[in-house]
This record gives structure tokens, C-alpha cells and sequence, in this order.
């Protein structure tokens, strides 16, 4: 079998109902996605082919490169969502537990020094989060797949403002914390402090709130709807 044989037919009906989109060489691979999510039926038929009389055009690791590319476009939850999620969950999770002090985990001692690589786990995890609804919600609007129940769900409860009122609780709750710390050091008139694990918390949740106020604004432009279109 090969799928991205050029050698196809189809109707006029399921032409139009597949939609596609590509120019390139993942003509072939959107047409067999699009046939599949659409529901078309797919048959194969043996044909043969002519030997090659020139030489192949194709470079097999780019043009392959492109058509995986491609596919990743039609799986953002396995490319964004559960890496993003499991990334985030796990850092998060380390931060709290580590805020009380040092745990005893497989013989030694566990320290705020793991506490920074998992603050940047949980902030490169979020914005992996934030890209994965960006990447879908625009594939979406490219009419490259269609709207699933999970991103019905978020487009109906979604909106600029819940995003702005979200991430400024968050960026709050880390300025509060940050306030208390410069409070307390103020108090000692800027003499030795020892607050890092609050310090490494009220950062992260600084810059996840403002991550999630402007990916907020980004989203919402993606969901804007177009009238009609200018030459």
C-alpha cells in the first residue's frame, strides 16, 4: 500500500465535504485524514506502476518531516495538552510540597533547589498548554479539523474577560505573597532574609498570571468571527 500515491478518485460530493486546504506534499496526507474524519468510505485498488525512467524528486527525510508535521497538526492532545498537562501537574504539585521544607525521598533530601527546576517545569508547561489551544483553536479556524466536544466546551465558557479576571488572580495571589516577603526584609532593614522558597512560588505565580492575561487576548483574537472578506 501507498497512501500517498497520486493516483485517486473521488466524487464531486466528497470532494467538497473533505475540504482540503494544503498545496504542498501533504496534499496526500490531508486527503486521507480529512477522508477519515469525514467518515468517506476508502477503497483501495492494485494498480501498477511504470518503472521510474528519471530521477526521484523527492528528499526523503524533508518531504517525510513534512507529512509528520502535518499529522502532529490533527493531534494537538497528544502533542500540547497531555505533555503540557502532566508537565504543569507535576511541577506544581513539587512546589507545594516542597514549600514546608526538605523532604526525605529515596534516601536524601529533597531542597528548594529542586523547587527552581520545578517552578520552570510548571511555567514552560502552562505556555505548552497556552500554544496547544492557540495551534487547535487556529486549526480549527484554517478549517483544517473540525470543532470537537472539549473545544466547543472551552469556546462557550471562554472569554477575554474570565481570561483577564483568572490570570490577575493568579499574578494577585503572587504579588501578595512577594508584598509580605518585602515587608518582612524591610522590616530587618534589608538585612539577611531566608524566604526562597516563597520567593521561587510568588515568581512562578507571577508569571503564570501574566502568561495567562495576554494569552487571553491572543485566544480571543483567534475567535473573533470574520464577515466577509476584502480583497
Amino acid at each position: 500500500s501507498d497512501i500517498h500515491c497520486g493516483m485517486r478518485a473521488f466524487t464531486q460530493k466528497a470532494y467538497y465535504k473533505m475540504r482540503l486546504m494544503t498545496l504542498g506534499m501533504e496534499f496526500a496526507t490531508e486527503m486521507v485524514v480529512s477522508a477519515l474524519t469525514n467518515h468517506l468510505r476508502i477503497y483501495e485498488v492494485p494498480i501498477n506502476y511504470h518503472a521510474r525512467e528519471g530521477r526521484s524528486k523527492l528528499n526523503a527525510f524533508f518531504d517525510a518531516w513534512r507529512h509528520v508535521r502535518f499529522m502532529l497538526l490533527y493531534c494537538p492532545v497528544w502533542l500540547y495538552f497531555i505533555p503540557g498537562s502532566l508537565g504543569f501537574i507535576l511541577g506544581m504539585a513539587i512546589l507545594f510540597i516542597l514549600l514546608r521544607g526538605p523532604v526525605l525521598f529515596l534516601g536524601r533530601y529533597w531542597d528548594f533547589h529542586l523547587m527552581f527546576f520545578a517552578s520552570v517545569t510548571s511555567i514552560l508547561s502552562y505556555q505548552i498548554i497556552n500554544l496547544g489551544i492557540c495551534a487547535h483553536t487556529y486549526a480549527i479556524r484554517q478549517g483544517f479539523i473540525r470543532y470537537d466536544p472539549f473545544t466547543l466546551f472551552f469556546k462557550r465558557r471562554f472569554s477575554l474577560e474570565r481570561g483577564i479576571v483568572l490570570g490577575a488572580a493568579i499574578f494577585i495571589v503572587g504579588f501578595i505573597i512577594t508584598l509580605f516577603i518585602f515587608l518582612e526584609w524591610f522590616s530587618k532593614h534589608f538585612g539577611s532574609l531566608y524566604r526562597i522558597r516563597e520567593s521561587i512560588l510568588a515568581m512562578t505565580l507571577l508569571i503564570i498570571g501574566l502568561q495567562t492575561i495576554f494569552s487571553s487576548f491572543f485566544i480571543s483574537l483567534l475567535f473573533l468571527r470574520k464577515k466577509r472578506k476584502y480583497l
